[in-house]
């Protein structure tokens, strides 16, 4: 999840240079490289990076900081065991995507699940 917005914005510059490797003698016949350019050229492969993307913003990063600055949160009441309101939080948006998916497409959707 961590790595999707990466792959996704990097995926160019990725290709361009497997499709250099692929073109020089020596490499030309590596069967990972070959596979790996074909998995990332696939217009599945580049959805699904993208939909990780889109996840790792709207409740990675939340989940992590939240995590991350416990100690530092007891002023507003927040500690370990405050972390189910954020994981049912997570939950019933969770349920809500599930029962109405184009809201995925909804950046304020997407954007405000733990506000």
């Amino acid at each position: 999840l961590m790595t999707s917005p990466a792959i996704y914005m990097n995926r160019v510059v990725c290709l361009e240079y497997a499709d250099h490797l692929l073109r020089m003698h020596k490499v030309r016949d590596n069967i990972l490289l070959r596979n790996l350019f074909v998995l990332m050229t696939s217009s599945e492969m580049v959805a699904m990076s993208r939909l990780m993307s889109i996840f790792f913003l709207a409740f990675g990063l939340p989940l992590y900081f939240l995590a991350g600055k416990m100690k530092d949160m007891k002023e507003w009441n927040w500690g370990p065991v405050s972390m189910y309101r954020a994981l049912d939080t997570f939950r019933e948006k969770l349920m809500e995507l599930k029962a109405t998916p184009r809201k995925i497409l909804k950046e304020d959707f997407m954007m405000e699940w733990f506000t």
